[in-house]
């Protein structure tokens, strides 16, 4: 079963500060992580930062990051940026239960 941990607020460069250690937490675990974006309203180029970060430590221990309901600006950032394939899909949340 994942992890799943909720951002409660804007993911920006503060908030990535003050989260770098649950970041770093969920990079070390042992576990598939799901990121809960539906509270963020808006995302930055450090909240970007910090998703790649835990995506590419996750990956090479053959761990997955999944995106779970961004919407808004963040949905349109991050489809932008090509990372739609991090968003977590009903397909995708049927298999993560």
């Amino acid at each position: 079963m994942p992890r799943i941990f909720t951002i409660e607020e804007d993911f920006d460069a503060a908030a990535v500060a003050a989260l770098k250690p649950v970041f770093e937490e969920l990079a070390a675990g042992e576990e598939d992580v799901v990121l809960d974006l539906s509270r963020v309203e808006f995302i930055d180029s450090s909240g970007v930062g910090a998703i790649v970060f835990l995506y590419k430590r996750l990956r090479a221990r053959s761990l997955t990051l999944l995106l779970r309901d961004p919407k808004g600006q963040p949905l349109g950032l991050l489809s932008h940026l090509r990372m739609m394939d991090l968003v977590e899909t009903k397909r995708s949340a049927g298999e993560a239960a």
